[in-house]
């Protein structure tokens, strides 16, 4: 895949040749994850963010890739023109829905509502404890901080594409209307470097 650095904060795909039909995107992902070497794939991720810039440029489309940290690059494009906009549940890709309302708005999501997804956690803790009352500090597993699911921002965009499947999908029910969602596999990754029983005593 072929990134052209537009500017210091903007990557171009797929701009090598004009089409007069081509269509614009802007896609607000971690740009750290989409560009890394894919020979050293470390999360899934890493594949599903690549997968979907393939298939936009199959689909012919001229792709302005931002990180969906950068605030101030994507508030430097609200009066660009695009066609369609695809980002992480955030504020970010909200705010840029926000000011492209005549845009086709797609959130991307790899899991279950927040809400949803922690008191499953909860759960898990709760039965790890019952089974292992001595045992010291749990670290939880916590979302990214750019990752912010308010669920009034539903609203705000057309589809969700979402990585999971039936459970996953239910957990957004009163929230996403069904005809909103879809769903896709996620990905399995085989670690050829991975060490089957090893010593992870500290």
């Amino acid at each position: 895949m072929l990134f052209y650095k537009l500017n210091s904060d903007v990557f171009g795909i797929n701009q090598g040749y004009i089409v007069s039909k081509q269509l614009k995107v802007l896609c607000l992902l971690p740009v750290d994850v989409v560009t890394i070497k894919y020979n050293h794939i470390t999360h899934g991720a890493q594949v599903e963010f690549t997968s979907v810039l393939k298939c936009l440029i199959d689909l012919n489309y001229v792709i302005d890739l931002v990180d969906v940290r950068d605030i101030h690059t994507i508030e430097s494009l609200k009066d660009e023109q695009y066609d369609l906009i695809v980002g992480l549940w955030s504020k970010q890709s909200v705010d840029a829905f926000k000011a492209h309302p005549n845009s086709m708005n797609v959130i991307y999501s790899n899991g279950a509502l927040h809400s949803v997804s922690y008191e499953a956690e909860n759960v898990r803790i709760r039965y790890f404890r019952e089974r292992h009352p001595d045992f010291g500090k749990i670290i939880r597993r916590v979302a990214p901080g750019f990752i912010k699911q308010d669920e009034k921002d539903a609203k705000t965009f057309d589809k969700l594409l979402l990585i999971g499947g039936q459970w996953t999908k239910n957990s957004y029910s009163g929230i996403v209307s069904e005809d909103k969602i879809s769903c896709l596999n996620g990905v399995a990754i085989r670690n050829a470097s991975f060490i089957p029983n090893r010593d992870i005593s500290v």
